[in-house]
């Protein structure tokens, strides 16, 4: 089973222009956060620029030339949440 993952596997590097990211899964319990963390050049989360962010369903995210949707049906953002917030 695979618990971490670089965009650049998975999306077409071209369109990454030279960055890339980390996608990786921990578990809290019994419940799986899916987390994306930047490798190289700018990460953005939900059109805010950050260096790590767990990630919800329909979150937007944006590194190098690309831009993707992430989607995880039935795991919202809580509306308090702190892109930032701790492992």
């Amino acid at each position: 089973q695979v618990s971490e993952i670089a965009l650049s596997a998975i999306l077409p590097i071209e369109a990454l222009a030279g960055c890339d990211a980390r996608l990786f899964v921990r578990r809290n319990g019994n419940r799986k956060k899916v987390w994306i963390a930047a490798q190289s050049g700018s990460l953005r989360v939900n059109e805010v620029e950050t260096p790590m962010s767990e990630l919800y369903d329909a979150d937007t995210i944006e590194i190098g030339d690309a831009k993707v949707r992430f989607n995880r049906v039935g795991d919202d953002r809580p509306p308090d949440s702190n892109q930032e917030s701790e492992l």
